[in-house]
């Protein structure tokens, strides 16, 4: 008899702290039987009814993150885990901002490196705080003055296209996550010795890609990846099948086309579709 292959859907709440958000989301649950779905709920706050998760349905896989805040820096890592890709992007207008969040948040994809690529970016930032439900991460940090305008401006994590040990000391004071990135044995050394166990391996597809990272395996065993630069939907699985790669950061989901034409419907299509994919 041939079985039909089970949907996979995720869940992710931001706010359970309404008593008719908790309901609702009980009643979705509860609509996607398990002879059909595969249903994964992500919490990122604690529910204020003790009962909540025994009403959730026994097939439902659960995953409590409940973040204290947004430098709640084991949380970040858990829900990078689970996400598998960050979108990168360079927005300069406030209507970019709430396009892009309302596509993120729609396909319930929470999170974001906007990178300081253009002076422009650093006067939209704190659009983002208008979507407090968008996790940011501001990226191209290469100066302490960044480091201040992104926390000012809610970021969660911060991302530096190299390793330097004054950026990293300064994040560690701040108490937020900083993610450096690096490209040879000598950098992960470095920012090895410096507390950092997540790498950002960047340029990847130039620095010899998917071989390179698996050759890293055995030589560092304790360091996860997070490779960027040339990731696209079509390499982004070879890379997360490594064992040593968390996620993938890739800004050709919210390219610089889709942003100048406003295709703000096929950004969620394209989410949704790498979303799928990555579960």
């Amino acid at each position: 008899m041939h079985q039909t292959k089970k949907i996979k859907v995720t869940i992710l709440e931001n706010n359970l702290v309404v008593g008719g958000v908790q309901r609702l989301v009980i009643d979705q649950l509860t609509a996607l039987t398990p002879d059909m779905f595969e249903v994964h709920l992500i919490t990122l706050t604690q529910p204020d009814r003790d009962d909540f998760y025994e009403r959730v349905p026994k097939y439902v896989r659960t995953t409590r993150l409940h973040f204290k805040s947004t430098k709640d820096i084991k949380s970040w890592i858990q829900l990078i885990k689970i996400l598998k890709v960050i979108p990168l992007a360079t927005l300069v207008t406030e209507e970019e901002v709430s396009q892009i969040c309302k596509s993120l948040k729609s396909s319930e994809v929470p999170i974001i490196e906007i990178t300081l690529r253009d002076d422009r970016v650093k006067n939209i930032l704190k659009y983002f705080k208008n979507f407090p439900e968008i996790r940011l991460g501001v990226g191209t940090i290469r100066n302490l003055t960044d480091i201040d305008l992104a926390i000012e401006s809610g970021a969660s994590f911060l991302i530096t296209p190299g390793f330097s040990p004054t950026l990293s000391s300064y994040a560690q004071k701040k108490n937020i996550l900083l993610i450096p990135g690096i490209q040879t044995p000598s950098e992960i050394m470095q920012a090895s010795e410096a507390g950092h166990k997540i790498l950002k391996f960047f340029p990847a597809e130039l620095s010899g890609g998917v071989e390179r990272l698996h050759a890293y395996k055995s030589v560092f065993p304790d360091i996860s990846f997070i490779p960027t630069g040339g990731i696209t939907e079509t390499n982004m699985g070879s890379y997360l099948k490594l064992s040593n790669v968390i996620a993938t950061g890739s800004s050709s989901i919210i390219s610089n086309d889709l942003i100048e034409n406003q295709h703000w419907d096929e950004l969620t299509k394209r989410l949704d579709s790498i979303k799928n994919k990555n579960e």
